[in-house]
């Protein structure tokens, strides 16, 4: 849209557009997290942000010095990046299925004992709370 339109209204379309595909990075975390066991889920998101930092770091000095250096136009740096994220795009459509969802067709928790007291947790649910009590001066 940068490349062949111009005026105000493609400009808030590109806009609009932009917002939504900033949006898709909320999907990608979640298919990430649907394919990655929960003990991993802090290693594999830092790994992820870091990826995409060094990613967008790395094409804006390419493009600064393209533009500074290289005297290549804005135009050409659009097609480019129009070009890489079509291929992008094209890849993530090979990406495998997740075997299993997040939110959708979770497995029930397991019921809670109940006796004679109330409600008392399973003991592989349990949790153990450590109470310190400082004692006054």
């Amino acid at each position: 849209m940068l490349l062949f339109g111009q005026g105000v209204k493609i400009m808030q379309l590109v806009e609009f557009v932009y917002g939504l595909v900033s949006a898709t990075e909320v999907a990608y975390y979640a298919y990430i997290y649907s394919v990655v066991s929960p003990e991993h889920y802090q290693k594999v998101s830092g790994y992820c942000r870091s990826v995409t930092l060094v990613a967008y770091t790395a094409a804006s000095v390419l493009a600064q010095l393209l533009v500074s250096l290289a005297n290549v136009s804005y135009f050409h740096l659009n097609v480019t990046t129009l070009a890489s994220v079509s291929v992008a795009f094209f890849f993530s459509l090979f990406l495998p299925m997740p075997k299993k969802s997040m939110f959708f067709h979770a497995k029930p928790s397991k019921p809670e004992h109940i006796s004679s007291q109330g409600c008392i947790p399973s003991s592989e649910n349990s949790v153990h709370i450590q109470i310190h009590v400082m004692g006054s001066i």
